[in-house]
């Protein structure tokens, strides 16, 4: 333990010494930060109403901080993964959920920006999370293929495993329950990932790609609540909808879904702590 920090102190010494002797004081502080600061997970959010919500606070319970950027609010969205948000480390990406389709950048301008930003991610190695658009997003911007599905998955839906993660994240006993509000389907996996998670209706429901990084069809974010909101707000009606009520299924299951995926997302919180250090 003490020849590792002994070794950690040196790289560090040798990373700000040249900025000390050009007196460069600024940037040298800047990387002393760099090695104290918490680890922040950046979420890029796609629609109003599907924040970072359940993830984000499971994620900071186990030590995480924050930073949402706002893309349907056109805020910048970077095209390279920072080094760092207010002053503490980025260490993984999350793309949300949103009522787009994840090939629509003509009509939502800041997706080619969001593209750039999780090929970046992927490129150098930065673990990520897409969540329904998101996981779609991830899909598409790596190679994979993105698709109108023939009918859409609403409401609760079980999960089961027909890979073993690798990483051992998203291994479930059996069948899982999630919430889900899709339409559009990941039809062809990118190069460098495979299949973990299916449901009855999806097959592509989670998948890993490259060593840390996966893709989430499903909504583990959301609560009942939010569930509430989508199934009342006719932007967000699928083209299929039937004036079914799906609300009470999910109110039904929240309780179960929430224990469940707060143990699975926290797996994923580990060991991308378990990468950045």
């Amino acid at each position: 333990m003490n020849n590792w920090f002994e070794a950690m102190l040196a790289f560090v010494a040798t990373m700000v010494k040249p900025y000390f002797v050009r007196k460069d004081k600024n940037e040298a502080c800047r990387i002393i930060r760099y090695f104290k600061t918490v680890a922040t997970i950046l979420f890029v959010q796609n629609d109003p109403t599907d924040p970072p919500h359940l993830v984000a606070t499971w994620l900071e319970e186990i030590g995480f901080k924050s930073f949402v950027i706002h893309g349907y609010k056109n805020e910048k969205i970077p095209q390279q993964v920072p080094l760092e948000v207010d002053g503490d480390k980025v260490a993984a990406i999350i793309p949300l959920g949103g009522s787009m389709a994840a090939w629509e950048s003509d009509k939502f301008s800041w997706l080619e920006d969001e593209y750039e930003l999780i090929r970046d991610a992927y490129k150098n190695k930065v673990p990520i999370l897409g969540i329904c658009l998101g996981a779609q997003l991830m899909a598409h911007a790596l190679g994979g293929k993105v698709e109108r599905g023939v009918k859409s998955e609403i409401g609760v839906a079980e999960l089961f495993n027909v890979g073993e993660d690798k990483n051992q994240v998203f291994n479930f006993p059996g069948r899982v329950k999630s919430a889900n509000y899709h339409q559009d389907y990941i039809t062809q996996l990118p190069p460098d990932s495979y299949l973990i998670a299916s449901s009855d209706l999806c097959q592509n429901q989670i998948f890993a790609v490259g060593e840390n990084s996966y893709a989430i069809q499903s909504h583990p974010e959301i609560d009942a609540e939010i569930f509430a909101d989508w199934e009342a707000d006719t932007e967000h009606a699928v083209e299929d909808y039937a004036g079914i009520s799906y609300l009470e299924q999910v109110k039904q299951a929240e309780a179960e879904m929430l224990r469940t995926w707060k143990k699975y997302i926290q797996n994923w919180g580990q060991l991308v702590l378990s990468a950045s250090n």
